[in-house]
């Protein structure tokens, strides 16, 4: 018989499953009987103790060679065989030297009978024939190894294999028409197997999904297999799992570990219970510590999980378990994720639910709020649909390729339901030489589904440099054009994606089938488009394929790119939509509110030009309505001077008219008197004589004589005082303007100093930069040229316009300290006349500069002091006016003062060369003659009076405000009597009639008192006039009274004419004035207008201002709520909590020790208080020594660390993506992520994809690797030539 472990591989090269058929029809004669133990004492036995499982390595080896001689002992005290049910090793491949040595030495002195079943540690080759117990079987003839189905002592015996067709194929042999009794074993009774059977126990919490159906087996017919470590009975069958004999991993803790013994008919007679190893037990700080340490025996592993301040406390505690032989391990307790800040399950709210949440939160603002919903209510109409992500399930089942790298022949490849398998690669040919899995075609193999839906293939780093790969890299050399053909299901409907890629022209292309419905695009880009809509393939790159260095991306990425990846997971799209469009809107605000600030500056340039328009319009109006109201003033002062003149005039002329009416009521008695005494005086004449003849044709000087001579005197004086007054009014008013136009030159002058000082610091500024740039270029001539050279060889440099070099002859050892470039003598002497020509020209301005300040300062002084003259010259003449006023009022006082003297003295002139009477018949002539003009005289005061009351009437109705000063006529009104009548009355004379007319005068053209040398001078003319009187005539005395009251009326009268043609005057100068109109109205009216509506405009724009300032305000809200530091940071808080705790419990089954936490912000280091919304992912480490957790980076990590906490983020996405329903996938391909990892890290990986919830794991692994041996099942890509093919596992 050929040895078992000689015996050759069947070489499989049969696409999809063919290989199932060809191992099938090698195998149609399958010869149960022909693998049996040929040795007697295999037969001699009636009893067994069965265990499984041993699963030795270095690490195990001492636990592993105690187990053995417990079950020799056992076996040999029962007089028992042994039967082991497969994994006798523990890694497959290469066995250790020193583990396989001391396992020969203690089985070669075995004299117990053992048959061994080869299970999937055991095996090296795919078909399984190839195996690490053929040294077993070499070592001792007591020992039989079942490589091959066969029927044994009314027993089915199945070692392992992966083809399940081949178990089936067994099974049925076995139990087809009485094959046992065929063969002489009777009834089939047993069946011992290492398989994974669907529903059993792979641990306490984990139950099997692949492997064959316990139908396979006959019902009732007890099962015995090895393969799961649990021991237990799957549920509703007779399939018994073994179990290990000792705790192998920490998934058996507190598993009851035994080995059956059987009877001859492979019944369970008895269970030995085997309490051998260490004993795994996992415990917290804290309470109940003590009772699980008390328990504790050299030997046992304990998982304590501790958080950091307690592993302080409990230092001497992990001191002394370790003194004990306690292996600990020690984890770190999963980070308590705090509670999202938008409340529990705020990733499941929609747009506008999450929206109204973070505005209560962050107290948005009412309006920026409704802003944001609808905005987001926008975003949903337009879109037609509600906003959120689809729900997407892919499973994958088969890939097509040809023609891609390697791959130059069409190769089916199945991806579904595959299990956990390591796909490695095998490279033959002599042309391939020190390769020996590299270039096989691997990752191109594993990527090719992602190429097929994407169009892109494994992102390493190595593709990362330069231009990514061409159809010429992708299309094999030997090939035309390459194809992938993909078929799966997404949500359960049925998909098929083609792509075809072509060297050059036409023929590339993209089909895509859904439900049996051609899909595809009129351009490939739009197919892509589709297919990344039905099938999620933006997250198939951090969900599905990893490739070398994807793994470590998502630990690596800094804060935008993960929260890029988180977005994945929930609905982003909407917030990257409502962040476009409120940044539109808050850039559309923003242009708006400056376009707004921009007319607002120019319409209030606008303004405060007409504004300044207007005020100098207004300036003048008002200059030009300041000397209308002077003019006014004065004609108004002329208008009530005149109205006033005009009542005392008629008050003066109604008395002296009621004075002419008594008097010629008087004349006419006297006239009698005068006619009887003329009678009587020419009897007695005639009688006596004539006597006073010597005073006919003297004549006294009369009232009416000195009236009329101080009028014609006083007239060009008071012409001369009227044109003085009008003169100095204008004058006054042109000063007053000057004054005004100095005062703005001043101002004009002022700003022109302004700008020079500023005109001046540029030029200094200017100066000292030169002397600044000379100065280093000195510094540097300083430098460079050796001891004794001339100054002006050292010192002439600038910086200012750059330095250059020419290429030319250059100083020896000089070079530049800015370019590093070799200076040339000569362009350095010619840098320094340049630089200090551009300080004797910057010297120069800045001359000019302070001579024009000089001189404007010089202007300004000159303007100031002129407008100062100019406002002394208005003061001056406004004092001046006054004061010429004062005088002339003063000088018409002194005049009529002397004139009244002057007036006395020729009165009393007169009457001392009076004569004491004429003759009678004269006097009486002269009454006659008097009455008739007294007569004529009355009726002209009589028309007087009504002139002067017309004109007085126009006056009063242009003087708003009558005057205040007394007015004659109350006087009158009041008793005062005129001095003529009273003395007529009286029998006064003729020269006490005279200050009856004068006084009323005076007292309305100024103020006036008689001097007290007429008031003593008076009494003795009224003694003379009391001695004379007796002696005059009543004919005398009428007529001088006559010539006093008709002087009087005359006077009045020509007064009253002069006062009502003045009035005319001053009425026509009034009315002339009022009908004047300003000539600045219309220009004031327009410029108040414009600053009116420019006003308005400035308001509606302020208005429009503050409502976008409020507008950008709130959209700039908005947009904070929308950006990635906004709502979106307060989702993925909800979301990072998950991918924490599922990230956990992967890096607690990878390592220990090592804990990762993910925060959604981090701590500011300015403000203790303010968090930054970062995403920052903590990582503790436990110190070996102390046993604290402590902070570090990841670039502090070690590869392996590195791999191990970045494999965990990563299987913790997938987790996560499959549970929110974004994509789930039956496939996991993980390209060589395992590298840096040691035995255990591979080992640990290894468990952890064995439990993951996936029908396929594809692992890629370089041939020989300890992951190839740490796994079951391996699909082999072999290169041959240049072109590679398969080998299913």
């Amino acid at each position: 018989m050929r040895p078992a472990w000689l015996a050759a591989p069947v070489l499989l090269r049969a696409p999809l499953g063919g290989h199932l058929k060809s191992f099938c029809s090698a195998q149609a004669d399958l010869d149960l009987l022909s693998w049996a133990p040929k040795y007697q004492s295999f037969e001699s036995k009636t009893r067994w103790v069965a265990f499984s499982d041993l699963h030795v390595s270095t690490r195990t080896k001492g636990v592993c060679l105690e187990v053995l001689a417990a079950v020799k002992e056992e076996a040999e005290a029962r007089n028992a065989g042994v039967l082991f049910l497969g994994d006798f090793w523990h890694m497959r491949g290469s066995l250790p030297v020193e583990p396989l040595n001391d396992v020969i030495r203690q089985l070669a002195g075995w004299r117990v009978p053992m048959l061994c079943l080869v299970g999937n540690h055991d095996q090296v080759s795919l078909g399984g024939l190839i195996h690490s117990l053929t040294p077993l079987a070499a070592a001792s003839p007591y020992i039989h190894v079942f490589d091959r189905p066969c029927l044994y002592r009314g027993a089915l015996w199945l070692p392992y294999r992966r083809d399940h067709a081949e178990l089936e194929a067994a099974v049925a042999a076995g139990t087809a028409g009485g094959a046992a009794g065929a063969a002489g074993q009777g009834d089939l009774k047993a069946i011992f197997a290492h398989v994974d059977v669907v529903g059993a126990m792979m641990n306490d919490a984990f139950q099997a999904h692949d492997g064959v159906p316990p139908s396979l087996f006959p019902p009732g017919l007890h099962v015995y297999t090895g393969h799961y470590h649990k021991p237990h009975t799957v549920e509703g069958t007779s399939i018994r799992y073994l179990g290990s004999p000792y705790q192998v991993s920490r998934s058996e803790a507190g598993q009851a570990k035994h080995l059956l013994v059987l009877d001859q008919d492979w019944r369970v007679c008895e269970e030995i219970p085997l309490d051998i190893g260490p004993r795994h037990f996992e415990a917290r700080a804290g309470e109940g510590l003590s009772q699980v340490t008390g328990s504790l025996r050299r030997g046992d592993r304990l998982r304590l999980t501790m958080g950091a301040e307690e592993g302080k406390s409990h230092k001497k505690l992990l001191k002394k378990l370790q003194e004990e032989g306690v292996e600990v391990e020690v984890v770190a307790p999963a980070a308590a994720h705090a509670a999202p800040r938008l409340g529990a399950g705020a990733e499941d709210l929609g747009p506008l639910a999450l929206l109204a949440r973070y505005a209560s939160m962050t107290r948005m603002g009412d309006r920026a709020t409704l802003l944001a919903a609808e905005l987001l209510k926008g975003l949903e109409a337009s879109s037609g649909h509600a906003l959120g992500l689809p729900s997407t399930h892919l499973s994958f089942e088969s890939l097509e390729l040809e023609g891609y790298f390697s791959f130059k022949d069409r190769v089916a490849y199945r991806l579904g339901s595959r299990g956990l398998v390591v796909v490695t690669g095998r490279v033959e040919g002599p042309l391939e030489a020190g390769m020996e899995s590299n270039g096989a075609g691997k990752t191109a193999l594993m990527m090719a589904p992602l190429w097929a839906l994407t169009g892109s293939v494994d992102s390493r780093s190595e593709s990362n440099v330069g231009r990514g790969l061409t159809n010429a890299d992708i299309i094999n050399d030997d090939a035309k054009a390459a194809r992938v053909r993909l078929e799966g299901a997404v949500n359960g409907v049925p998909f098929v994606v083609e792509r075809v890629a072509v060297r050059r022209g036409k023929g590339a292309r993209l089909d895509f089938w859904l439900d049996g419905e051609h899909r595809t695009q009129l351009e490939m880009k739009l197919t892509q488009a589709l297919i990344d809509e039905e099938l999620a393939t933006p997250l198939l790159g951090r969900t599905v394929f990893y490739g070398q260095s994807d793994v470590t991306g998502l630990l690596e990425s800094n804060d935008r790119a993960f929260k890029e990846e988180l977005g994945k997971l929930v609905d982003l799209t909407v917030w990257a939509q409502a962040k476009e469009e409120s940044r539109q809107q808050l850039a559309t605000r923003r242009a708006q509110l400056s376009s707004c600030e921009t007319q607002l500056s120019v319409h209030s340039s606008y303004l405060h030009r007409d504004e300044k328009a207007l005020h100098q319009a207004e300036t003048l109006s008002g200059h030009w309505e300041s000397q209308k109201d002077s003019r006014a003033g004065v004609l108004l002062r002329d208008l009530r001077s005149a109205s006033q003149q005009l009542r005392q005039a008629q008050t003066q002329l109604a008395s002296a008219a009621g004075q002419l009416r008594s008097w010629l009521a008087a004349a006419e008695a006297a006239s009698t008197e005068v006619a009887a005494e003329l009678a009587e005086q020419e009897a007695q004449q005639s009688v006596g004589g004539a006597a006073g003849g010597s005073f006919v044709g003297a004549g006294p000087l009369t009232t009416k004589d000195f009236l009329v001579e101080r009028d014609l005197a006083a007239a060009p004086n008071a012409g001369l005082s009227d044109e003085k007054n009008e003169d100095e009014e204008p004058a006054l008013v042109l000063a007053q303007h000057a004054a005004q136009q100095a005062q703005r030159a001043a101002q004009q002058a002022q700003q022109a100093v302004q700008e020079a000082q500023s005109d001046l610091g540029v030029a200094q500024y200017r100066v000292q930069e030169r002397r600044k740039a000379i100065q280093e270029y000195e510094a540097l001539a300083l430098e460079l040229q050796p001891t004794g050279s001339s100054k002006r060889s050292r010192a002439r440099a600038s910086i200012n316009g750059g330095h250059r070099h020419s290429d030319g002859e250059h100083a020896a050892g000089a070079v530049c300290d800015r370019c590093l470039q070799p200076i040339n003598p000569s362009l350095f002497i010619q840098n320094v006349e340049r630089m200090q020509a551009e300080l004797e020209n910057a010297e120069q301005a800045e001359q000019g500069a302070s001579a024009r300040l000089s001189h404007a300062m010089a202007a300004a002084q000159q303007a100031q002091q002129a407008a100062q003259e100019a406002a002394q010259q208005a003061q001056r003449l406004a004092s001046q006016a006054a004061a010429a006023e004062a005088a002339v009022a003063a000088e018409a006082q002194r005049r009529r003062v002397e004139e009244l003297q002057e007036a006395q003295r020729r009165v009393l002139a007169s009457q001392q060369v009076e004569r004491r009477l004429l003759r009678l018949r004269q006097e009486l002539g002269d009454l006659n003659s008097l009455r008739q003009q007294g007569a004529e005289l009355a009726q002209q005061a009589e028309q007087a009076l009504q002139g002067l009351a017309h004109a007085a009437a126009q006056l009063a109705q242009l003087d708003p405000v009558p005057a205040a000063d007394s007015n004659p006529a109350v006087r009158l009104e009041q008793g005062e009597r005129p001095g003529l009548e009273a003395l007529w009355l009286g029998g006064a004379s003729d020269v006490a009639a005279v200050p009856a007319g004068i006084a009323l005068t005076a007292q309305v053209e100024r103020p006036w008192h008689p001097s007290s040398d007429l008031h003593s001078t008076l009494p003795a003319t009224l003694e003379q006039q009391e001695e004379q009187q007796q002696q005059r005539s009543k004919a005398v005395a009428a007529a001088a009274e006559f010539d006093g009251l008709a002087a009087a009326v005359r006077q009045i009268l020509g007064a009253g004419q002069r006062l009502v043609s003045e009035a005319g005057r001053l009425v026509t100068q009034w009315e002339y004035m009022q009908q004047q109109q300003n000539p600045h109205a219309a220009s004031l009216e327009r410029l108040t207008a414009s600053v009116a509506e420019a006003q308005a405009r400035l308001a509606e724009l302020e208005g429009s201002k503050d409502q976008l300032e409020q507008d950008v305000l709130d959209y700039r809200q908005v947009d904070e709520a929308f950006r990635p530091t906004g709502i979106v940071n307060f989702v993925l808080e909800g979301v990072l909590g998950d991918l924490q705790a599922a990230t956990a419990r992967h890096l607690a089954a990878i390592t220990a020790g090592i804990a990762l936490e993910l925060l959604p912000c981090k701590p500011s280091k300015k403000d203790e208080e303010a968090a930054i919304e970062q995403v920052q992912k903590v990582i503790q480490v436990r110190h070996a020594a102390t046993g604290e957790l402590r902070q570090r980076s990841v670039k502090q990590l070690s590869s392996g660390e590195r791999r191990r906490v970045a494999l965990a983020l990563a299987l913790g996405f997938s987790e996560l993506a499959a549970q929110r329903g974004q994509l789930r996938s039956n496939l996991l391909v993980l390209d060589e992520v395992m590298q840096h990892l040691d035995e255990e890290g591979c080992l640990r990986v290894a468990g952890l994809l064995k439990q993951l919830p996936y029908s396929s794991v594809l692992v890629v692994a370089q041939a020989h690797s300890f992951l190839t041996q740490a796994l079951d099942a391996m699909d082999i890509i072999v290169k041959k030539d240049g072109v590679s093919m398969l080998e299913i596992g």
